[in-house]
């Protein structure tokens, strides 16, 4: 009697096993599956912000990318920046970067900023913020500002002001190729899917002096104006001009 229930109980447990054991399969599997991907992920992003700050640090390594804003990285130099960061943590051949950055938030919205957030290049985009004010207004100077004469300098009424930022980086993207044989036997899938996960970053850099649209003269143009400007042909400055000898 004893013998056969003992038997029963281990007849049981087998069939409870091959009730159980698939199901655990795939749970241990999905445990590794989604492991697997977080970790991805997270290299994956110190990756993107590596190459984004790089790629800010080397657009002032000269003189004339201080001066111009010439430095135009292309998205090898992205690929290239990103892969050394990550050695052997991910499979180069599976990492690419994205055609476009995705550009859809309203940026303005999500950080508060009342400036235009734009694309220069795949790998350069540049904030800026531009007003026209009156120099003279009593928000900006107190007493308002008279020249010699008493008279409130007409070039000092509408200057055209503005502050920006550039920034460097863009859009990683990983293919989980190595996970596809546990994808077809979670989901039950007939072929290979193709899993990515991305990562986007973008690191300030200084503005340039000139450049486009970006320069800081380009953004205050009254800056180079005044600089450049005959006082001897300009009524704004009378007390500046003597007498002819």
């Amino acid at each position: 009697m004893h013998t056969f229930n003992r038997q029963h109980e281990k007849g049981q447990a087998l069939v409870e096993l091959a009730i159980v054991f698939p199901l655990l399969l795939v749970l241990m599997l999905a445990v590794g599956y989604f492991g697997h991907a977080v970790s991805s992920q997270q290299n994956l992003n110190t990756a993107a912000r590596s190459a984004a700050r790089q790629m800010a640090i080397d657009s002032t390594s000269s003189a004339a990318r201080r001066t111009l804003g010439n430095y135009r990285p292309e998205s090898d130099t992205f690929l290239d920046l990103a892969s050394k960061d990550l050695q052997s943590l991910l499979r180069k051949n599976q990492l690419l970067v994205r055609d476009k950055t995705f550009m859809g938030h309203d940026y303005n919205q999500i950080f508060g900023l009342d400036g235009q957030f734009e694309r220069l290049s795949e790998q350069r985009f540049f904030y800026s913020l531009r007003e026209t004010v009156d120099g003279t207004s009593s928000a900006y100077n107190s007493p308002s500002p008279k020249d010699r004469n008493g008279k409130t300098p007409e070039n000092l009424r509408s200057l055209e002001m503005g502050i920006g930022a550039l920034y460097y980086g863009g859009t990683l993207q990983y293919r989980l190729d190595e996970l596809n044989p546990i994808s077809r036997v979670i989901f039950q899938l007939d072929s290979d899917p193709t899993i990515r996960i991305g990562a986007t970053a973008l690191m300030p850099a200084e503005l340039p002096l000139r450049g486009g649209s970006y320069g800081l003269l380009n953004l205050n143009p009254w800056i180079g104006k005044l600089v450049g400007e005959d006082v001897r042909s300009s009524p704004d400055y009378p007390d500046l001009i003597g007498p002819e000898s």
